[in-house]
């Protein structure tokens, strides 16, 4: 606030209050006080501003849609862009292939597809169909749920869009189910991509696979 100087005080001095014109040289002095208070608030400087306050990047959406800067890794195996980030205890990961039929991720497969946790899944008619599969002997798989275990998959969708399919999914790094293989970070995994180039299907010969080693 600026403080009124002696020279203001002193003008100040000729507002009376007698009873003809104390009235209106009263509405005066408030106008004047308060002309001379609204300067206190105005025209502050940068300190006195409120400092701005950063906000969080929203996690990315699980939408079957794959964004340039959406995971922290990605490697490519056999045609099959595969891109994953670990968040908490969870692993999102992403799975896209040149087809139109089924694509699919396994984790650490034992003999051929023994033994290995899949995530398999395909879109028809612009719905998603994901599913948790487990391997068991040679080129085989069936459902966990078949098998007396839990489908562990906690979201998915998927796109397919100019002969790409994308799938994108959720699944825990250690679901405590007995057909699933705990996935630790930082550790390798063996990671095992297979999709079918039309058939909308689960159980369809592969019509291309690949298999690498990755870090988590």
């Amino acid at each position: 606030m600026v403080p009124m100087s002696s020279r203001s005080r002193q003008a100040l001095k000729p507002f009376s209050l007698d009873p003809i014109h104390g009235s209106r040289s009263l509405a005066a002095l408030l106008v004047l006080v308060a002309l001379l208070l609204s300067g206190c608030g105005s025209g502050g400087s940068p300190e006195s501003l409120p400092a701005a306050t950063a906000t969080e990047r929203p996690a990315a959406a699980i939408d079957g849609l794959v964004l340039s800067d959406e995971y922290e890794r990605s490697k490519t195996i056999s045609t099959v862009e595969v891109s994953w980030t670990i968040e908490g205890e969870n692993l999102r990961m992403a799975i896209s292939a040149p087809c139109t039929g089924y694509v699919s991720v396994g984790f650490d497969p034992e003999n051929r597809k023994e033994g290995g946790n899949y995530i398999i899944g395909y879109v028809a008619d612009g719905e998603a169909v994901v599913r948790d599969h487990v391997g068991t002997r040679g080129n085989l798989h069936d459902a966990d749920t078949v098998l007396g275990g839990t489908d562990n998959i906690l979201a998915f969708a998927g796109t397919e869009i100019d002969g790409q399919t994308t799938l994108e999914f959720m699944i825990p790094l250690d679901s405590g189910d007995d057909f699933d293989k705990p996935l630790v970070p930082g550790n390798k995994h063996v990671i095992l991509v297979a999709y079918q180039d039309t058939r909308d299907d689960l159980i369809s010969i592969h019509s291309r696979h690949g298999v690498a080693q990755v870090d988590l």
